[in-house]
Formats: C-alpha cells, structure tokens, sequence
C-alpha cells in the first residue's frame, strides 16, 4: 500500500519485529509513516472539535484524509475515500475547484508559499478557507482547513476586539484578512501605505499572541461569535 504524502511503501505488519529492527531504511521509513499518521490523527480531532473542516494532500496533491467535519460541509458520504473520491471535484464549483487546485499546486512547489486564504461557496452560502504547507519530517503536503461562513466573521472580531484591546483600525484589517484580502489591497482600499498595515499587523499579533498573520486569521475564523469562553481557554 502507497502512502504517498511520504512517497514511500507502508511496510507489513511484521516490520517492526526484531528481525527487521537491523534494517535501517525500513525503520526510518517506518519512523516517519508513524509520524505522518500520528499527525492526521491528530489534526483530524482536533479540527473536528473546533467545528473546522480538514482536507490533507500528500506532495502529489493526492487527498489522504477528510475528517468527519469536512464530509459533513461537502456532503461526501462516508467511504468517500475509499472509493476514490476527489472532494474537490464533488464539493466545490469548478470556479472553486480550478483555484484551490492552482493553490495546491503552488504550495506544492513553492516552498516559500507557506499559507494562503480563499472565499468559496458552498450550497450557496461563501465559506473561508485556508491552505497551509505541511511539513512532516522533511516531506511536505497541503492542509485545507474549511471555516463557518464568512457571515460571522465581523461579530467575531468584535467579539475579539473587545476581549484582546484591540483598536478599530486593527479590528478592521483583521476582518478584512479574515476575508481572504491581502494586506497590499488592504492598504490600497484604505488608501495607507504598506508600512503602515504591516505595522498594525504587528501590534494584533502582539496583542493576541499569535505568531504570524494566517494565525491571526484562523483566530477569528475559528472562534465564532458568542463564543467568549472559548476564546479565554484558547489564550490562557
């Protein structure tokens, strides 16, 4: 069987038995199929408890994991992996499906590309996502994180604004990322330089502790409004 996000074979149930423990390549290979698996796992829980849809790809931009959230939003069945499914083709238009596959490809071969945010519709209703570059041991894939709708995205700022201090202007230009804008249009719409965005960036990520801008976006996409107990255990 191909595990292909690592480009490698999974080994037989045997592999890890005393006989093959002297085979070096096997257990590094094995070591960091383990790895990749402990990590889908891991993302799969944890986006489905926040309520956020995930998509994992390999290098290949082969699909290896779609968490329970995801089917439910693209209203896939249950063994839609296992009959080969492509959640893109079946979940989004193909105006959607056209630039997420672009996206993919991207981040696929432009390491430096380590996150990016789109709008999509999804049974009419638009829908935040976001591509983040996954890195596993060296070998890479792409993360699709699927969010609530885009609806919600000014009362949870708000809601944010109010609990982290945050100023009008800061709360304005992380719900305008929130929406899949750059910075650069950002400032062109505001009529401000550049400088002056990257410097209010700056002070929303010190203010939230958050380390980079797509965390900040995902901080408001993944808490919602009225969700003022979530947000505290999140920052504590």
């Amino acid at each position: 069987m191909k595990f292909e996000l690592l480009n490698v074979d999974v080994p037989e149930q045997g592999v890890l038995n005393n006989e093959s423990r002297g085979e070096s390549n096997k257990c590094s290979r094995c070591e960091v199929l383990l790895q990749a698996v402990k990590l889908s796992y891991s993302m799969s829980r944890m986006c489905s408890a926040l309520g956020v849809g995930l998509i994992l790809f390999d290098f290949n931009k082969k699909v290896f994991n779609v968490n329970a959230q995801a089917k439910a939003l693209l209203k896939l069945p249950e063994d839609f992996l296992e009959r080969g499914g492509d959640p893109l083709k079946v979940g989004f238009s193909k105006e959607d499906q056209s630039k997420l596959v672009d996206m993919i490809t991207k981040m696929c071969t432009n390491k430096s590309t380590k996150s990016m945010e789109l709008n999509v519709l999804l049974g009419g209703v638009e829908v935040a996502v976001m591509l983040e570059r996954l890195e596993v041991m060296g070998n890479s894939g792409v993360s699709i994180f699927i969010f609530g709708t885009t609806s919600n995205i000014e009362q949870s700022v708000e809601e944010l604004a109010q609990f982290f201090g945050l100023t009008k202007a800061e709360s304005c230009l992380i719900g305008t990322l929130a929406r899949g804008k750059t910075a650069k249009e950002y400032a062109a719409a505001k009529g401000i330089s550049i400088h002056t965005v990257y410097s209010q960036i700056k002070s929303a990520l010190a203010k939230t502790g958050v380390r980079r801008q797509s965390e900040l976006v995902k901080l408001v996409l993944e808490f919602p409004a009225n969700s003022g107990q979530r947000i505290r255990a999140h920052a504590h």
